[in-house]
């Protein structure tokens, strides 16, 4: 029985709203499949992999695979033992951190015009769409770092895996590799990490001249070399590392 069927009356009215709230999930950097076994996680309550598989409709591989990764977001609990039991977290507050971390990204966008207007500084800032172009930016600014790169990203996983090489070769060049990304997740060698449960957007500052800022599944971004606006958000991703982050581990 799928989730549709378990809600009970008006299925289409409820097949509507169910793919609303999965498109909702999605725009918040969850994949197809994430959303989809959050949001039957919700509704059961709790559940194993295989019981979310079988009353989502995604294959039994790929639920236990997103559950994994809700957990490593802050979506989802896990209880010890096998099978494991998952747990959603309470929606409602989930949704106020997710809100308060879009409010903060736009806060930053927001100070960022008023320090350039009052400057009269020209607002330098490029648009760079599709993922493969934003990948593509991101591995450039690694490549031409040579003093420090500083990245917060909830999307570490698929740039360590793209990007391996070029952080070795960054950290081989002498330049200091600054990661601020979820727990448990595997970063590369020899970086300065800060761990952290929610993360939305992708900020990147390489050498205090060129910066970027990337949509949480990184199809478009913001990209600027003007040291003034760039400065000003790296200024701002320290003080948030020194009020809300953990302390720093040493290179891993």
């Amino acid at each position: 029985m799928n989730l549709i069927k378990m809600l009970g009356e008006n299925p289409d009215e409820l097949r509507k709203e169910y793919e609303s709230v999965v498109n909702i999930l999605k725009r918040c950097g969850l994949s197809e499949y994430e959303a989809r076994a959050y949001m039957g996680l919700v509704i059961l309550g709790f559940g194993t992999p295989q019981r979310v598989a079988e009353v989502t409709k995604i294959p039994r591989t790929s639920a236990y695979k997103s559950l994994t990764l809700l957990e490593e977001k802050g979506f989802v609990t896990a209880s010890p033992g096998k099978p494991k039991i998952f747990h959603p977290e309470d929606p409602l507050a989930k949704g106020d951190e997710i809100a308060e971390d879009i409010r903060e990204a736009f806060r930053k966008l927001s100070l960022v015009s008023g320090m350039l207007s009052e400057k009269g500084v020209p607002q330098l800032i490029y648009t760079i769409v599709g993922r493969e172009k934003v990948m593509e930016k991101i591995g450039e600014m690694l490549d031409s770092s040579t003093v420090r790169f500083l990245i917060s990203t909830p999307a570490i996983r698929d740039i360590r895996k793209t990007y391996g090489k070029k952080f070795a070769d960054a950290r081989k060049r002498g330049v200091t590799v600054t990661i601020i990304t979820a727990p448990s997740v595997k970063l590369p060698d020899h970086s300065e990490s800060y761990r952290v449960t929610e993360l939305l957007a992708t900020d990147i500052v390489s050498d205090g001249r060129r910066a970027l800022i990337a949509s949480p599944d990184l199809s478009a971004c913001g990209y600027s070399d003007n040291e003034s606006l760039v400065g000003h958000l790296e200024s701002f991703l320290k003080l948030l590392t020194s009020k809300m982050l953990n302390v720093p581990r040493q290179p891993n």
